[in-house]
């Protein structure tokens, strides 16, 4: 629960750094038209503060994170804890369901959908990682911070 709390913190966090961009661009975009201030305003900035200091995609790598919890929290919690019922029961949603295979069967299923989705979403947010990254690099060059990486701190 706490890792998912953070990660979501994390989330929120760094879309207001990417929210205040925005912002900061359409205030100088206000300027009187056909100033010299207008001319140069950009039109993309580099992020900057939070994680955004070692990976271009922080956001992303909070979204990894929330679904990793869930993944935690769905193998910890078996239907015992869910109903309240004493752990030797090894019970599902009914007394007639004690000791059942498929009720356990069930369960892992769950976990195994739970672990699958996890697997899309970190490879469809690698990719896109990846491609902002690319991004950042072909459109800042060298004023981009030559060891920021694209997902994961230090490593990619």
């Amino acid at each position: 629960v706490i890792l998912c709390l953070l990660a979501q913190m994390q989330q929120y966090r760094h879309h207001m750094i990417l929210a205040e961009i925005r912002l900061r661009r359409n205030e100088e975009k206000k300027l009187e038209p056909g100033s010299a201030a207008t001319k140069s305003v950009q039109k993309y900035h580099i992020p900057r503060g939070g994680l955004f200091q070692y990976v271009s995609c922080p956001h992303y790598l909070a979204e990894i994170l929330i679904y990793t919890s869930f993944l935690l929290l769905l193998r910890d919690i078996d239907s015992r804890s869910l109903l309240l019922l004493p752990a030797e029961w090894n019970c599902g949603p009914s007394l007639l369901l004690c000791e059942s295979s498929w009720w356990q069967a069930l369960n892992s299923l769950k976990v195994w959908k739970a672990g699958a989705l996890l697997l899309w979403v970190t490879t469809n947010l690698s990719v896109s990682a990846w491609n902002s990254h690319s991004w950042y690099l072909d459109t800042f060059q060298e004023s981009y911070p030559e060891n920021r990486k694209a997902l994961i701190p230090f490593v990619w």
